[in-house]
């Protein structure tokens, strides 16, 4: 058991508050104007936030979510929580069968034991059910319909872990698939080029959000509606990739402007090159270079992020977002939208105590995973 005292805590309703939190092993117990009884830690003024949440990053460190192994998963968990990121869900890309199969049975696993850093949540799987035309990043000869890719076995084979999955919903089987699958898993609407009253049934029919707003989907038109309108008219969450690469900072404050800071879910959808040096790297089945902090393609197209969750969080704030909003963004949001809010996600008494210390320019100083500080070895 341990006390921070001196901190500016951001509580549970996202206020800022001078307050002292107890820490009693993996939880937090209590928040108080003062409390005594156990060893101090001296936060000095400094900002106290929860743990961040990233449901969307397909890898880092050099290692790929798709193909990885456990050393590479827990890899992955430690360069997360150097950087602020408390809990994650490792992200699938399209890849053959067979591969996909395996990944769900290797998440599972590390989830099953345990990593040292983040936290493995659950199982985020984007792709194949994907639209050719809005592939983005995703190879097209791997793409598969619901009919074609057994989802069962995928979930089989994860223990049940699966969290979340995107859809087109023009493609063969969606709507059907939406339907039946939408009360257990979280369904996102992405990679999509389908029209306004497709994407709004796919909504009404059980879909949750929409996978990296902006991104790989038609853009806004003042006529032609299609996902981006139907988000907004249905007010569902909206993942929104906030390194300031794959969307414009001003585009980024155009949906904060329309979505609210209750709707939007910061990720970075970073690839395995996030935490390395620029330079050439092999990435689920094709050739990307990483140069000007931008992964691409041999034919341009972005192929994922680089930047940690918690710079796409300044980001926001430079953009002339409140702190306490962009921190929701990336922390409360993400948890609702795969039901893990009751346990990490905010600072309250009885959740989790993923916390972190961050100096008022917003330089991380201490991450608390579970009650324990951590430190990146």
């Amino acid at each position: 058991m341990f006390i921070i005292r001196n901190a500016t805590v951001l509580n549970g309703n996202f206020k800022f508050i001078q307050a002292d939190v107890e820490v009693d092993g993996a939880r937090v117990r209590r928040i108080a104007p003062r409390l005594d009884g156990a060893p101090v830690v001296d936060a000095q003024g400094a900002y106290l936030l929860p743990g961040l949440v990233n449901i969307h990053t397909h890898g880092a460190v050099g290692y790929d979510a798709s193909s990885c192994d456990y050393e590479g998963l827990n890899a992955m968990s430690k360069y997360w929580a150097s950087t602020g990121t408390t809990s994650f869900l490792p992200t699938t890309t399209t890849a053959l069968y067979e591969d996909t199969l395996h990944a769900m049975e290797t998440i599972a696993s590390a989830a099953e034991q345990g990593v040292d850093g983040a936290e493995i949540l659950g199982i985020n799987m984007e792709g194949p059910y994907l639209s050719k035309q809005y592939k983005g990043a995703h190879r097209p000869d791997w793409l598969r319909s619901v009919q074609e890719f057994d989802f069962d076995a995928m979930q089989r084979a994860a223990g049940g872990r699966i969290k979340l999955t995107t859809i087109a919903p023009e493609t063969d089987g969606a709507p059907a698939f939406i339907e039946s699958y939408g009360r257990a898993v979280h369904v996102s609407l992405g990679h999509t080029g389908a029209d306004y009253e497709t994407c709004m049934a796919a909504f009404e029919a059980g879909a949750t959000q929409v996978t990296h707003l902006f991104n790989a989907m038609p853009p806004l038109h003042h006529r032609n509606k299609s996902l981006i309108a139907a988000a907004f008219e249905s007010g569902v969450m909206v993942e929104l990739i906030g390194d300031g690469l794959h969307v414009s900072p001003t585009t980024a404050k155009m949906a904060y402007a329309m979505f609210g800071p209750e709707k939007i879910v910061l990720i970075n959808d970073s690839m395995n090159a996030a935490g390395l040096k620029e330079g050439e790297y092999e990435f689920c089945g094709m050739h990307v270079t990483v140069q000007g902090g931008v992964a691409r393609q041999e034919d341009g197209t972005i192929c994922g992020g680089i930047a940690p969750l918690f710079d796409c969080v300044k980001n926001m704030t430079s953009w002339g977002v409140p702190l306490e909003e962009a921190v929701r963004m990336a922390s409360y949001n993400p948890a609702c939208a795969v039901e893990a809010q009751a346990r990490v996600g905010s600072i309250a008494p009885g959740k989790d105590a993923d916390l972190l210390l961050v100096s008022k320019g917003l330089e991380l100083q201490q991450v608390f995973v579970k009650g324990k500080a951590f430190k990146y070895e």
